[in-house]
């Protein structure tokens, strides 16, 4: 606990060495002060935990809750008698080679920082709570081919392209939440999830470009338990926004760009004339979807369909 105002402290002076070609320091601030509450959850995190755990317990306990490890059902939380837990971590990826797809780069590294927990709180009416903040740092070298894309894996057709190699500069908070009531009725639970993503990326190399992103969501779900029988339904709701834009500083660049206006067509015109492709994206949707779930689970089977 004594070392999270350093970490605080340290985060700051990395935060303040990233250049996203951001001129608002307000944004810059809020993003400090989200890291340094990351941080915080983090250090006070492992206290909330009812015992000594290590992170192979955590993962068995993960494992053997299937409900919440391949739902989104929050009210499903109760089936596996979750223990209150905690995890938190903190790394470094290096990924160096060429054995990738063009867009990935080849020389990037990645620094995560996450804190996760949960469980059955009896102290609170049994009821289950979870919550996860994560953050990730990308720096991506060498890539080619996306002129604009915050994630140019996403499945999205219409993608601005050029054959430069580019850095880029990438940044993401995620939260995560999941509450269920007790059982009601001595048969029905109640939950509700709730998420929140925002991302910043920047293309470092001519033409630059600096895309925002982010996404909210909010979903509602039931379980109904009959004995070794659990009937589980939910519905969710996400709302994806993303605004981003390309532009030459240096007037004296020219090359070859791609504009994918449908899948399998696409313009060619010169960086110098890029005023004759589009060179914004604001996409802003809506996901709804809903899902039906059964489970059998006695002292030899643990089967969940959905």
């Amino acid at each position: 606990l004594p070392a999270a105002p350093f970490l605080c402290n340290l985060l700051n002076e990395r935060l303040q060495n990233i250049h996203l070609s951001l001129d608002s320091c307000y944004t810059k601030n809020i993003f400090k002060a989200i890291g340094c509450l990351s941080l915080v959850v983090t250090a006070f995190n492992p206290v909330l935990a009812q015992e000594n755990q290590s992170p192979a317990s955590v993962e068995k306990l993960k494992m053997q809750n299937i409900w919440m490890t391949n739902t989104t059902n929050a009210a499903a939380g109760v089936v596996d008698a979750s223990k209150v837990y905690s995890l938190s971590s903190i790394g470094y990826n290096i990924d160096r080679g060429n054995f990738t797809r063009v867009q990935e780069g080849y020389d990037n590294n990645q620094f995560q920082l996450k804190t996760e927990g949960g469980g059955i709180y009896e102290k609170l009416a049994n009821m289950f709570f979870y919550g996860e903040l994560s953050y990730t740092r990308d720096v991506i070298k060498n890539s080619k081919f996306n002129l604009l894309e915050y994630d140019p894996f996403r499945d999205i057709p219409f993608l601005l392209a050029d054959s430069n190699n580019s850095k880029w500069i990438r940044q993401q908070y995620d939260l995560q939440m999941k509450i269920a009531s007790p059982q009601l009725f001595n048969f029905l639970t109640l939950g509700v999830t709730g998420n929140y993503m925002t991302g910043l990326s920047a293309k470092q190399d001519e033409p630059k470009t600096q895309k925002d992103v982010s996404r909210f969501g909010i979903g509602a779900s039931a379980l109904m338990s009959f004995g070794k029988h659990h009937i589980g339904l939910e519905f969710n709701h996400q709302n994806r926004r993303e605004d981003g834009y390309t532009d030459i500083y240096n007037s004296r660049f020219t090359s070859r760009a791609w504009d994918y206006v449908a899948p399998g067509f696409f313009r060619e015109a010169e960086m110098g004339s890029f005023g004759s492709l589009v060179t914004a994206r604001y996409n802003h949707s809506h996901l709804m979807n809903g899902a039906l779930q059964y489970g059998f689970k006695n002292d030899h089977w643990n089967i969940l369909v959905e």
